[in-house]
């Protein structure tokens, strides 16, 4: 849009005093200032600049010690977006506005599409955020690239060239529906971690569904601080042929996840110096560490424990204000952590201290696992994926992609018995994890550690999102995700065959069954899970839980060992003895024939919680038949709010059969349909309720399931996204959290 005339401005200084500072930023230097220029803006468009000014106060609101405002909203760093087409109700500001019941929509027929936001300034890009589409199937595109406009020699020029964001290539469009989803149904919210410098970026839509326009909700824009190593010089100090090649010691400093240096096989003790063209007083020191995460055998006894491979386990970090390695200062923060006597995988670290003044850095490392993961043998050996310091006097946060920890939440007793044993199980649920992140995380796809279609070969993009852990392995605790930047988020899987139980056996009735005390801690006889319980309760690092484990979370929370006051079976008894007929069970899954599709559980929910937001239609449904569902236990409805008074349940469903029992435990009603029968209320999902810690979510469904094929009677079609779209939904929970309590201070 063309610089406000006189006339113009005082249109808007009539509108209201929120406008003031926003139209003031228009006149950039050189721009025309008392000639009207272009038609006058229209009421619609002045309601959007007081949406964006407003919803700017309240990004403001959020005070830390850094800048974590959208800074789409702020025009004082953000021109007016612009747009290859826009619909005459949809102009391109509707994207930027803070409000996502407003929406930009480009012309039908007019694609490719592209929308623009260009900057003021040179601006860092660390996160851009999404918010597509009139439905799932409306408006959302299944194809698109993120660019951005680079600098030239630090400045911003007009005239500028497009490149592409690294990893900002989206295709949603894979024809194995069985892996990865319906084609014509999308996540709504997506999200891609960026890392460069850019004086505007653009999103160029390609591809949509049918004849549909592409609908852009809200973008939002997180600006980061840079590392200022990009322009040092690094020299290795411990010379010989690396162990993972190719191995260059100033991939360290590119900002590429791709790109490592790796110190020769047994040769330890390693050590990189880095020489700042200029000495620069930081604060904050990014360390990526290792080719991956993997699992060792368990010394001893049943499971595996966390490790990575190539992983440094015991270094340090000193620093000197001048070029005299003589006057290096030890960083103490930036010893590899440890919990007692044990050093902790950890590959992701944002260390913080006090500012000091730095013209050399030196890392040194002496001890690193193997491949495998173990400790101290001849193959072991540092890798150093990435390297960064950060000015003291920069305001912005270091904004880094997240980890998600996939925890297989089963007894390792019960998984070595299984085909492939422990680890296999381990990466059956991480494939879940994968196959849906792929659709909501831009670039996920790069990560070949636990891909989906499980044959595809690792590459140098191993294990940049995605992790597994066992549920039982004593690593599992508050010193490991404390140590991570920032905290994971950790998504609990669904349950194999076990039962709830205060002591940890083989089932004796059944063979290959477990009974699991999941409450006891992983470091007891019976290894549980209860080392998350102090973690869970003071929501220290956000969590998601699907089926048995949204059970799991659900006793952590209430911190008791005593099941049955937060769960019972389904027919509303109390959870004992192994359910050995299906009769109890709630099931709605992917692989069930056309025929049950009309007996599928109708799930309930609020359309206004933020986990089941569906987007843009009014008014919006409250229902639901597209969520997999197989369970025989559940929930105590009565526990939400009650015993957790911290979690409030947001769907549920009525499960009805004259077999629940009207003596049990929770409260039951008779079935509108068959008087004989009696109805128990169901769970479905819950969440925390408390601001002041990380989201906990659970869902007693398994939305990383499949999608189910088919459409259940009533359902519209873009419903057979639902569980996609909770997924989504609860990472954007996970985000706004980070922006609450991480970033703020990172």
């Amino acid at each position: 849009m063309k610089p406000l005339s006189s006339t113009h401005r005082a249109r808007a200084l009539a509108a209201g005093p929120a406008l003031v500072v926003l139209l003031g930023s228009l006149l950039v230097p050189g721009s025309a200032s008392g000639a009207d220029i272009g038609p006058p803006p229209t009421p619609l468009d002045w309601a959007a600049y007081e949406r964006r000014g407003d919803a700017l106060r309240r990004e403001l609101l959020r005070r830390g010690r850094r800048d974590t405002r959208n800074i789409a909203l702020d025009e004082l760093v953000s021109a007016l977006p612009e747009a290859s087409s826009s619909q005459p109700d949809a102009p391109a500001i509707e994207a930027v506005d803070g409000d996502s019941e407003t929406a930009w929509r480009g012309t039908p027929g007019e694609g490719p599409w592209t929308y623009t936001l260009p900057f003021r300034r040179v601006v860092h890009l660390g996160l851009l955020r999404a918010h597509f589409g009139e439905d799932a199937a409306r408006g959302v595109p299944g194809e698109y690239r993120w660019e951005y406009q680079p600098p030239v020699a630090g400045r911003c020029e007009t005239w500028g060239l497009w490149d592409l964001v690294p990893g900002g290539r989206h295709h949603d469009r894979d024809g194995n529906e069985f892996l990865y989803g319906p084609r014509d149904v999308h996540a709504q919210r997506q999200v891609l971690f960026a890392d460069v410098d850019a004086c505007a970026v653009r999103l160029v839509m390609t591809v949509l569904s049918g004849n549909d326009v592409p609908v852009l909700r809200e973008l939002k824009v997180l600006e980061s601080a840079p590392s200022v190593l990009r322009s040092a010089t690094i020299v290795d100090e411990t010379p010989g042929p690396p162990a993972l090649a190719p191995s260059s010691s100033a991939g360290t400093l590119d900002s590429a996840y791709e790109t490592w240096w790796s110190g020769a096989a047994g040769a330890g003790p390693w050590a990189l110096t880095i020489r700042l063209p200029t000495k620069t007083m930081v604060d904050r020191l990014w360390l990526l560490l290792g080719e991956d995460a993997t699992t060792v055998p368990n010394p001893g006894g049943p499971g595996r424990r966390f490790s990575g491979a190539y992983l440094p386990t015991s270094y340090s970090v000193s620093t000197s204000a001048d070029e005299d390695p003589a006057h290096l200062v030890a960083i103490p923060e930036a010893e590899a952590p440890r919990a007692g006597a044990s050093s902790l995988p950890v590959r992701r670290r944002l260390v913080q201290f006090a500012p000091r003044p730095v013209k050399l850095l030196r890392i040194v490392v002496r001890a690193a696992t193997d491949r495998a993961g173990v400790v101290g043998t001849a193959g072991a050996a540092p890798v150093v994926r990435e390297l960064g310091l950060y000015a003291a006097d920069d305001v912005r946060p270091v904004v880094t992609e997240p980890l998600f920890l996939s925890v297989n939440a089963n007894p390792a007793e019960l998984t070595r018995n299984l085909k492939g044993g422990e680890a296999t199980a381990d990466g059956l649920f991480a494939r879940e994890v994968h196959h849906r992140m792929r659709r909501i995380v831009v670039g996920f796809d790069r990560d070949s550690r636990w891909p989906a279609e499980g044959k595809r070969p690792r590459d140098a993009s191993v294990g940049r999102y995605l992790e597994a852990i066992e549920g039982d392995d004593p690593t599992l605790a508050r010193p490991l995700l404390a140590a991570m930047s920032p905290p994971p988020l950790v998504i609990l899987s669904g349950s194999l065959d076990w039962e709830y139980d205060d002591e940890s056996e083989p089932y004796p009735y059944k063979l290959g069954h477990f009974r699991w005390d999941v409450a006891s801690k992983a470091t007891d006889e019976d290894r549980g899970m209860g080392l998350l319980r102090d973690v869970v309760r003071a929501r220290e690092a956000p969590f998601m839980g699907f089926c048995g484990g949204a059970q799991i979370l659900a006793l952590l929370a209430e911190g008791g060992d005593d099941f049955d006051r937060v769960l019972a079976r389904n027919g509303n008894a109390q959870i004992r003895g192994l359910v050995t007929q299906k009769n109890p069970y709630e099931r709605a899954w992917w692989s069930d024939p056309p025929t049950t599709d009309a007996a599928r559980p109708v799930f309930h929910y609020d359309p206004h919680d933020p986990v089941f937001d569906f987007g843009g239609r009014s008014p919006k449904r409250g229902r639901t038949r597209a969520m997999p569902s197989s369970h025989g236990d559940m929930i105590r409805a009565s526990a939400l709010g009650g015993r957790l008074p911290g979690l409030r349940m947001i769907a549920h469903s009525d499960f009805c059969a004259s077999w629940v029992d009207p003596r049990g435990p929770e409260p039951t009603f008779a079935d509108p349909n068959d008087p004989s029968r009696r109805c128990v209320r169901v769970p479905q999902a819950f969440r925390s309720i408390d601001t002041e810690g990380y989201p906990i979510v659970g869902f007693q469904f398994h939305p990383e399931q499949r999608d189910l094929p088919r459409l259940a009677p009533g359902d519209p079609p873009e419903a057979r996204a639902d569980s996609l779209q909770v997924v989504a939904n609860t990472l954007d929970l996970a985000i706004e959290a980070w922006l609450r309590l991480y970033w703020p201070w990172a």
